[in-house]
């Protein structure tokens, strides 16, 4: 213990610099470098344990619920390897599923401090706001390139992949509503101001990116956000009135957004495709069809799954069995997150991963943060249409903004 308290005396002085600076490499790292995004993960844990004394650890460890919720749901998919016939395969994943582990208790503990979150929520919004200049260049210098690419299903290019770079422009969106609100409650005009028009900048760009299910996301969000905030401050006409404009926007974007407009018309093609039983290359259909092998698996195997390495071969299997005329390229693992882990380790899993999920909703205090609730809404849009969190980005996304928010309930951090 007294060799404990020499390191903590040594490395205090330290620790706001290190606690900031893998902050900052986790927002630099979802846009730009997975390096830096694992570098960004490790280097908040160690900071957590080179702080604190191992009781101290445990205490913060055992204070919330949620963090034993989200153990119980890592250690079912460590558990499934008993099952999974592919190790290695089982393996890869287990990497991908320790984070749920590990950074739930860091970000909840004490040494996540409020203004160490501050600064990384600043700047992921500047980093944010960066990455869309590019775009909006290659847009306006190929106008009519950018548009034949939205004909044929593809996207403007993005820093990372495009339905993930949506959701952290959703997040953009409602951390800006939130700044927007709170400094006007406070006064503070000029501030409320800047944040309103990154806001609108933000919102038009999500529509001229035009990823269908980042679109939806935003919305759903802030929908569940003003059905909150309304609540709360009993703002019911401006409510109704921001809906009725809301609902005309909506009627109106296609014509101002001609990249919207034309993936409307994609989607809409996919979908004769899909009636007539024609797959192809069309990424709608071929993602319709990969939930209907994941249902038809998860029938087979409701209880337990096929194991968290066997995944992608029972697929593959199901797609033999079921549609054997669909080419091997366009067999796609079930494009909805509660598929891929109720296929993977069945409904005890699913009731693990379901419990910490919406477990913050059914606290009282949930009113008085709707930024959480927003991005809970906004994430369950998400895992209804694509495996949100099975990939590093998916990951940090799910993880570092939900106990971010989360923690926002208690200690007000933005």
């Amino acid at each position: 213990m007294q060799k404990m308290d020499k390191v903590n005396k040594f490395w205090s002085p330290l620790y706001d610099y290190a606690n900031i600076l893998a902050l900052l490499f986790i927002a630099i790292g979802l846009f730009y470098s997975r390096a830096l995004l694992s570098m960004g993960m490790i280097g908040l844990l160690l900071n957590a344990v080179l702080t604190f004394s191992t009781k101290q650890l445990w205490v913060d460890y055992k204070k919330d619920v949620i963090i034993y919720l989200m153990t119980f749901f890592f250690l079912i998919y460590l558990v499934s390897g008993f099952y999974s016939e592919s190790f290695g395969a089982w393996f890869e994943i287990i990497k991908m599923k320790v984070p749920f582990l590990a950074l739930p208790f860091v970000l909840l503990s004490n040494n996540a401090r409020a203004k160490h979150v501050r600064v990384f929520i600043i700047v992921f919004c500047a980093i944010l706001f960066y990455s869309t200049l590019p775009i909006i260049i290659e847009f306006i210098s190929d106008i009519e390139g950018v548009l034949l690419k939205y004909q044929r299903g593809h996207t403007l290019k993005t820093p990372i992949g495009h339905v993930r770079y949506s959701l952290l422009l959703s997040v953009g969106v409602f951390v800006s509503t939130h700044f927007a609100l709170k400094f006007y409650e406070d006064k503070k005009l000029l501030l409320s101001l800047g944040a309103v028009l990154f806001l609108t900048h933000l919102f038009l760009f999500t529509h001229l990116l035009a990823v269908r299910s980042g679109l939806v996301c935003m919305y759903v969000g802030l929908f569940v956000y003003s059905i909150l905030y309304v609540i709360k401050n009993k703002y019911w006409r401006a409510f109704f009135i921001g809906i009725i404009i809301m609902l005309g926007f909506l009627f109106f974007a296609p014509k101002a957004f001609p990249t919207l407009e034309n993936k409307i018309g994609y989607t809409m093609y996919g979908f004769g495709k899909l009636k007539n039983n024609e797959i192809g290359q069309y990424s709608d259909s071929k993602r319709l069809l990969s939930i209907k092998v994941g249902w038809e698996l998860f029938k087979q195997n409701p209880i337990f799954g096929v194991g968290a390495g066997d995944l992608v071969p029972s697929v593959q299997d199901m797609y033999s069995q079921m549609y054997s005329d669909v080419a091997v390229e366009s067999r796609l693992l079930p494009h909805n997150q509660f598929l891929r882990v109720v296929n993977s380790v069945g409904i005890i899993g699913l009731i693990a991963f379901l419990s910490f999920f919406i477990y913050p909703l059914f606290n009282k205090d949930i009113i008085r943060n709707p930024l959480l609730a927003a991005f809970i809404f906004s994430a369950l849009a998400s895992f209804c249409v694509e495996g949100t969190i099975e990939n590093q980005i998916g990951t940090a996304y799910f993880i570092v903004f939900y106990f971010t928010f989360y923690k926002n309930t208690s200690f007000r951090l933005i």
